[in-house]
């Protein structure tokens, strides 16, 4: 069986959220909600939407200012706001304390050296959000590879052609980047967790005629990793025909010599699909052995509801593609 989760805390420490916008009402609270996290407060600029982010998720305190929130006792900070408020918030925190931070890790590069100064200079413990490597399926896929079930990872592919709501979030409008630095990093970072380093990046960008207020929304990304690895990623985030063509999809290929592997990975987005939440709560280890049998699997597959996650048919065959004799001129 696969690893499909990260270890629980033994010990969780009391929470403090600062920034009480949508990736906090839609994602974080759920999750430390379902994982029975405490969170021991919240704070925003805003007191009427602390007030109502607080009412909605039983918080027990709303902090009035910045100084108060960073006073909580032995307090983990989720720092949930726009890239260029952060590096400001973390220079009024105690030192030594444990942050997580909300990417981008700044609006730029030299505001994102300047945050990792501060981190280092106040003895931070901080690191950014980048959950997606975190998901149940990246992380089997990640066993997989650790446990080279694959074999040499020789391709992977990251298409995604969706209609991402840019309008929710307006101080999108004035971010001199967007589309990587606010959305595909956690492709970026989730292929370097699965493959490594690249030696090479090459990355072009491009605005959409629909949103002609937004820096870009579109991009496409090559990693080089020499001659092992083809990776690329097609990324199109104002896609507006329709639900039924668009995509979210990460292929990664290994060659295990001889025979092959399939891997079919879900994952709900609960930010824009709140529907999808459920799947969370639904997925689960299929907690069926791994059958040589092909016939045996199939039917356990078949039998499944789609929720159950794991290896249901692991066997050896002889190759489709053999090699060929060399020709005789």
């Amino acid at each position: 069986m696969t690893s499909q989760a990260w270890p629980r805390p033994s010990r969780p420490r009391p929470i403090v959220v600062i920034g009480a916008g949508g990736i906090v009402r839609t994602a974080h609270l759920p999750t430390y909600r379902t994982l029975d996290l405490p969170v021991a407060g919240v704070y925003d600029t805003r007191l009427d939407t602390a007030n109502a982010v607080a009412a909605e998720f039983s918080i027990p305190r709303v902090f009035p200012t910045l100084e108060s929130a960073a006073a909580a006792d032995h307090a983990i900070f989720d720092i949930a706001v726009p890239g260029d408020q952060v590096l400001s918030i973390l220079a009024g925190l105690p030192a030594g304390a444990a942050v997580l931070i909300q990417k981008p890790m700044g609006p730029d590069l030299a505001t994102a050296a300047a945050i990792r100064e501060c981190c280092r200079e106040r003895g931070l413990t901080a690191a950014v959000n980048f959950q997606l490597r975190f998901s149940p399926n990246v992380l089997a896929v990640r066993d997989l590879i650790s446990r080279n079930e694959l074999g040499p990872i020789v391709d992977l592919d990251v298409r995604i052609v969706i209609d991402q709501p840019w309008h929710l979030w307006t101080f999108l409008k004035t971010a001199p980047r967007l589309e990587v630095p606010y959305h595909s990093i956690h492709y970026l970072d989730t292929i370097r967790w699965l493959i490594g380093e690249p030696d090479s990046v090459y990355c072009r960008v491009a605005r959409h005629p629909s949103t002609p207020e937004l820096a870009d929304t579109r991009s496409s990304i090559i990693l080089g990793y020499g001659d092992r690895i083809r990776c690329a990623l097609t990324l199109n985030h104002t896609h507006r025909m329709g639900p039924r063509h668009r995509a979210s999809q990460m292929i990664v290929e290994g060659m295990r010599w001889p025979g092959f592997a399939f891997v079919e990975v879900m994952s709900p987005c609960v930010t824009f699909r709140p529907e999808q939440r459920e799947w969370k709560k639904l997925a689960r280890p299929s907690g069926q052995p791994t059958e040589q049998d092909r016939a045996a699997a199939t039917a356990l597959a078949l039998a499944d509801d789609g929720l159950g996650m794991g290896i249901f048919f692991r066997g050896e065959r002889v190759p489709v593609a053999q090699p060929l004799a060399p020709l005789r001129g």
